[in-house]
């Protein structure tokens, strides 16, 4: 249980590292003027993500599988919160409904044995 919450733990940090590191250009001037020093929020990113990897996979018994269906899903809800709360982007019935399946994936990739 402990490899599958920091797991967790290390993927919403990626993600939220990732999404500024895209959609910075987007409200932030600075970044959209140096999109070369903003690549290098990718280096803590994939460290995040290989340890993301080696702990899911720990917590699923070496399967691969569920890390990548639990880093999609976790993605999809860190980009729909903080498009919201950043950009003031507003959730759309299409956008809530997706949400909504990304939850119930990462749930039956949790609890479904």
């Amino acid at each position: 249980m402990i490899n599958l919450i920091i797991s967790l733990i290390l993927i919403v940090v990626g993600q939220c590292l990732i999404y500024f590191q895209g959609q910075s250009q987007f409200f932030w001037p600075w970044a959209k003027a140096h999109p070369v020093l903003m690549s290098l929020v990718g280096i803590p990113a994939s460290l995040l993500f290989i340890y993301f990897i080696k702990y899911n996979a720990m917590a699923f018994d070496g399967q691969t599988w569920p890390g990548r269906i639990i880093s999609f899903s976790a993605g999809t809800i860190v980009f729909a919160f903080l498009s919201s709360f950043v950009m003031g982007e507003a959730i759309t019935a299409k956008t809530g409904v997706c949400i909504a399946l990304s939850i119930i994936i990462l749930l039956i990739q949790i609890f479904w044995k």
